[in-house]
C-alpha cells in the first residue's frame, strides 16, 4: 500500500506534477543539453528513434516502467529505511544515493555510475529543501528527464 510514509500526500496533486515538470526541465538543461552543447553528446547517451510513437513509447516507459519503480525503492522504501535505522536525514540521502548509482553498475559505463547516484542526491535534496516537492514530483521529474535525454539526443 501507498503511504504517506515513503512520500506521498494528497494534497495539491497538480503542484507536485508541476514541480516535477520544473525540476526535469532544469535538469534536462544543465546535464543533458549544456553537455551536448558542449561537445559531449557520446557521454549523453545515442538514440536511433526517429519516429513519434517512439518517443510517446519512451516517455511512457521512463514515467511508468522506470520512473515508477526506482522512485519507490530508492527514494521511498530504501530512503525511509535508512533514516528509521540511522534517524539522520543525510545518512539516508547519502546512502541511498550511493545504492540508486550503483544499481546501474550493469549499464556498463562508471561515468553513468557517478552521474545516476548524484541524480538520485539532487532527486533527495530536492524532496527536502522544496516545499511541495513529494514522491509524485519525483516520479514525474525522474520520467521526464529521462524521456527528454532521448529527445535532447535525437535532435540536437
Amino acid at each position: 500500500m501507498l503511504t504517506p510514509s515513503i512520500g506521498f500526500k494528497k494534497e495539491k496533486i497538480l503542484s507536485q506534477i508541476g514541480i516535477g515538470v520544473l525540476l526535469a526541465l532544469a535538469m534536462s538543461l544543465v546535464l543533458t543539453v549544456l553537455p551536448i552543447m558542449l561537445g559531449f553528446k557520446d557521454m549523453v547517451g545515442n538514440t536511433t528513434y526517429t519516429q513519434t510513437y517512439q518517443f510517446v513509447y519512451q516517455f511512457i516507459y521512463a514515467i511508468l516502467g522506470v520512473a515508477l519503480a526506482e522512485e519507490l525503492v530508492f527514494r521511498g522504501y530504501i530512503f525511509h529505511k535508512l533514516l528509521a535505522v540511522k534517524n539522520s536525514r543525510w545518512f539516508a540521502i547519502i546512502i541511498s544515493s550511493l545504492l540508486f548509482g550503483l544499481f546501474h553498475i550493469f549499464n556498463g559505463n562508471i561515468i553513468q555510475i557517478f552521474m545516476t547516484a548524484f541524480i538520485g542526491f539532487l532527486y533527495c535534496v530536492f524532496r527536502e529543501k522544496i516545499k511541495g516537492c513529494t514522491l509524485l514530483s519525483l516520479i514525474i521529474a525522474h520520467g521526464v528527464y529521462d524521456a527528454m535525454i532521448v529527445l535532447w539526443v535525437s535532435i540536437l
